[in-house]
Parts: structure tokens; C-alpha cells; sequence
């Protein structure tokens, strides 16, 4: 039976025996979706645990993380080194990270508000919104750098997918903004 959520305790206990499993190996993993709100206190826990690997360490990170995952009755979604599934992240994503918790062989960093806000819209669905919310509400700023982030460095696999969501995230953000003025 799976975690139905996973607080910042949990995580945090998950990293630590993370680190004990790579043993002489340095890896830097890149909290995404829920997993890096909790990690930020902007959310209390997460249904799974969202992370990207770098493709360097990819074969090694797989069989830990589903090492762990089994272990600790959680689900682990890995993505590979900037690779979203139907987007790719920005070049400078890993630049732009914040750094969460750095153990002796093992560094957890988050995506960038704008780009956990970015990713958060983009996926589109009911809980992702109501995720953004508290990323919102605490920096609102981050709304006017997330369109023109979205239109200069994210680059999508179809076009066609790129201009829905561009307007799904245009609408999102202005309303928001138009809606704080009032």
C-alpha cells in the first residue's frame, strides 16, 4: 500500500537513506511539482515524490529511487535530465535551482519558483492549481516573470501542444494579475 502523503519528515528520511544507497558517488537531484513545495514549507505533504536526474546518474538513480520507493510504500516519478515528457525544461533550469539539503554524497535542490510555478500550469490539472496558489499568493512576482520565461526558454516536442498551453497559461496568469488589481 503506497503513502498517500509524504510530509517533509518523510522526505527528508527518504533522502537520508538516498544518500546511505550511493555510496562514494556525488548526485545532485532536482525536487519538482509537490515534492519541492513541500520541501519549501509552501505545502504541508505530497502524494508522490517527483524528482529529475541528471543523465549522468540516471542508471544508478533509477534502481535506487525504485529501490526506495518499494521500501518506503512510495511512488517516485523520475524524469531524465530536463526531459518532461512532452517539454523540455530550460538549459538554465539547474542554474536557477534552490538549493534544499546537501548530505555527504547527496545535494536536493528545487526548480525555481517561476519554474515550479511554469510546470505547475502547464500540467493543467485541478490539484496543480490549487498547488500554485500558495506559490502565488506568497511571491506574487513570480507571475510577471513566468509568462516571459514560458515564451523565451521553454521549448515544447509539438507546436501544437505549445500554443494550447501558451494560451492556457497566458489566460491563467493574466487573470490572476488582473484580478490582484481589483
Amino acid at each position: 500500500m503506497e503513502n498517500s502523503k509524504i510530509d517533509k519528515i518523510l522526505l527528508l528520511e527518504i533522502f537520508s537513506r538516498i544518500n546511505e544507497l550511493v555510496k562514494g558517488t556525488n548526485i545532485t537531484l532536482y525536487a519538482l511539482g509537490g515534492t519541492a513545495l513541500t520541501l519549501l514549507d509552501m505545502k504541508p505533504a505530497s502524494a508522490d515524490i517527483d524528482l529529475i536526474i541528471n543523465k549522468d546518474d540516471w542508471d544508478l538513480m533509477r534502481a535506487v529511487l525504485n529501490e526506495v520507493g518499494e521500501e518506503y510504500s512510495v511512488r517516485i516519478d523520475k524524469f531524465y535530465n530536463d526531459w518532461m515528457g512532452t517539454y523540455w525544461l530550460p538549459d538554465d533550469f539547474r542554474g536557477k535551482s534552490i538549493g534544499l539539503t546537501y548530505t555527504d554524497q547527496l545535494e536536493v535542490k528545487s526548480l525555481s519558483l517561476v519554474d515550479i510555478l511554469l510546470t505547475k500550469l502547464i500540467a493543467h490539472r485541478p490539484k496543480d492549481l490549487f498547488d500554485v496558489s500558495p506559490l502565488v499568493r506568497l511571491h506574487p512576482e513570480s507571475l510577471e516573470f513566468a509568462l516571459k520565461r514560458y515564451e523565451q526558454d521553454y521549448v515544447f516536442n509539438v507546436s501544437k501542444d505549445k500554443k494550447e498551453n501558451k494560451e492556457i497559461i497566458e489566460r491563467l496568469i493574466l487573470g490572476y494579475l488582473k484580478y490582484k488589481q481589483n
